[in-house]
């Protein structure tokens, strides 16, 4: 069991203390309210940070790929189907298209990686087919940890990419070797990944206020 496991067990088993303690607020209301204080803590000015590189690859005509595991294998979906696509402006001016890559999509790709080489290679061997200079590698992690998703930050690193990463906990590895780190610092993997949904469509909402504005001028 990884150490982020169990600092989540742990403060699960906080948290059910304190309900116990405190009878007069139900764990609806308790979970909710401690959702409202993560948001509270997180850096806003990184996430702009993460709007703008993002829109500098679209400006340049670069791809931007995501990746992660589990819950955030999802995630990395979802934010490469929507800013594709919900960032397309009917009969707008302009011809260019954000370019999104999951790397989490391809299953037969990712298990014969899995399989012929290991498991912590199935995204960077992915990039090395792609990646570029200039073009945008995300890697989500709730841990910062997640080695194959380390070792595609890295890999992209060396390239010239641009890399940015969902965290949470304390950020991980990841924290200090990516370009822009978005962290949700809490130590609890439901509020990790539920943020980093939200975060998600904020990203997509950005992008799409700026692709409005481009189509004006």
């Amino acid at each position: 069991m990884t150490k982020s496991r169990i600092k989540s067990q742990k403060h699960l088993r906080m948290r059910a203390k304190t309900l116990l303690k405190n009878q007069k607020l139900g764990f609806s209301e308790e979970y909710f309210r401690e959702l409202r204080g993560v948001l509270d803590k997180l850096d806003y000015k990184q996430m702009e940070k993460m709007v703008n590189v993002i829109w500098k690859a679209y400006k340049s005509d670069k791809t931007i790929f995501f990746m992660g595991n589990g819950g955030s294998a999802s995630t990395a979906t979802h934010l490469a189907a929507d800013i594709g696509k919900n960032t397309v402006i009917v009969n707008s001016n302009s011809k260019r298209r954000f370019k999104t890559v999951a790397l989490t999509d391809n299953v037969a790709w990712m298990t014969a990686l899995g399989n012929d080489l290991s498991y912590e290679d199935i995204f960077v061997e992915q990039l090395k087919n792609f990646v570029k200079k200039g073009d945008v590698v995300v890697g989500i992690s709730g841990s910062g940890n997640s080695m194959n998703v380390v070792k595609a930050i890295e890999y992209a690193n060396e390239v010239g990419a641009t890399t940015a990463g969902l965290l949470g906990f304390s950020g991980g590895k990841m924290l200090k070797i990516v370009d822009v780190p978005v962290l949700v610092p809490v130590d609890h993997y439901g509020y990790v990944e539920g943020v980093h949904s939200e975060i998600h469509h904020y990203l997509v909402e950005a992008l799409k206020i700026l692709k409005k504005n481009e189509n004006l001028h």
